[in-house]
This record gives structure tokens, C-alpha cells and sequence, in this order.
């Protein structure tokens, strides 16, 4: 089971509205309590072509630093495909999940993203779970959120073009003034 809140919601739909041609990943934060994930907020990581294993490593480290000072941990990884409606898992995102899974001791989760579904449903995700044969499809009521118009408030942040004060790593290397990790205030 796993509770997303409307930040973390709202930030990695906003990441996928932002590059809504071209594949998104990104981690999510909060706490685990036996298999309950509660996530909290979601740090956008790339854009474009997926990233190198070098430049995910780099941005893992840093996320786990920026996590810990909020006593957070990196609790899954956010996916979408450059192909609206297109739900596969990318090689590299099944990797870097599988990477979190095993640092937070199991019960990670991998959110894939429907570029086609943002905006017209409250939650646009599906979740998934590490298994052995790699990632495995949630049921779909394991996923819960907060706030009772996700989809208005993300129209309506989409209206207002927040997705441009939306940062990921890949900004952040081309200009190491853009804040990668922080949040607008206005999906806060």
C-alpha cells in the first residue's frame, strides 16, 4: 500500500506535462512503516534520453543527502515513456527502481506515468512492485492520494505554465543555478 501526496502527484505530473514528448524519471521520497510507503515529494531527475548510469548515480547520492536532512528516504522512482500511453518500464528506470529497492531494504515502488490520462483522471499512475522476474503491476486501488481534485489543481497549474518553474538534474547540470531539488511554491 502506498499514499501519495498532491506535492509529490503534482510534481511528477507537472515533470510530464513539462517533457510530455520524451521520457521523464524522477525519485520519490518519504518513509516506509512495515509495507506502507507514504510519499511525500518527488525530485525530478531527467528528461530527454534517459540518463547514463554516472549521472544517476550522481543524482541518487545527492537526493539521498537532500532526503535525509528532511528525515526522508528515497522511496521509489517515477517513469514515463515519450510515447503517450505507452506503460512499458525503460531497461534503466527497472534498473535505478531496482537500485532504490535494495537501498531502502525492499518494498520500493515504480511509478509509470500515462502522459494521456494527466489531466483527465485524478491519478494518472500506475504502481508497480519489485519481484523477481523484475517489476510487477499493483493493483490499482494500492495507490492512494490526498485532496479531492487533483485533476482541477493540475489543470489549473497547467494553465498557469508552473511546469516551467519545474527543475530537473538534466537542468541543473546545463545550469547549476536552476534548483533541481526544491519545489515552486505554488504546488506546495
Amino acid at each position: 500500500m502506498a499514499h501519495l501526496s498532491s506535492k509529490a502527484y503534482l510534481k511528477l505530473a507537472l515533470h510530464s506535462t513539462k517533457y510530455s514528448v520524451t521520457s521523464v524519471l524522477g525519485f520519490l521520497l518519504g518513509s516506509k512503516s512495515g509495507s506502507r510507503l507514504e510519499i511525500v515529494d518527488a525530485i525530478p531527475v531527467s528528461h530527454d534520453v534517459l540518463p547514463l548510469a554516472p549521472m544517476l548515480d550522481i543524482a541518487l547520492q545527492q537526493a539521498q543527502k537532500f532526503a535525509e536532512q528532511s528525515d526522508l528516504k528515497i522511496v521509489g522512482l517515477y517513469f514515463a515513456n515519450e510515447l503517450g500511453g505507452d506503460s512499458s518500464i525503460s531497461p534503466i528506470a527497472a534498473k535505478a527502481a531496482a537500485k532504490i529497492d535494495d537501498l531502502l531494504g525492499g518494498g520500493a515502488v515504480l511509478l509509470t506515468i500515462d502522459n494521456q490520462k494527466l489531466g483527465k483522471v485524478d491519478l494518472a499512475v500506475t504502481a508497480h512492485s519489485h519481484a523477481s522476474a523484475g517489476w510487477k503491476k499493483m493493483d490499482q486501488n494500492t495507490i492512494t492520494s490526498e485532496g479531492s481534485d487533483l485533476k482541477g489543481t493540475l489543470l489549473k497549474l497547467v494553465n498557469n505554465r508552473v511546469y516551467n518553474d519545474i527543475y530537473d538534474f538534466d537542468n541543473h547540470l546545463d545550469d547549476i543555478r536552476l534548483n533541481w531539488l526544491g519545489c515552486p511554491s505554488s504546488v506546495v
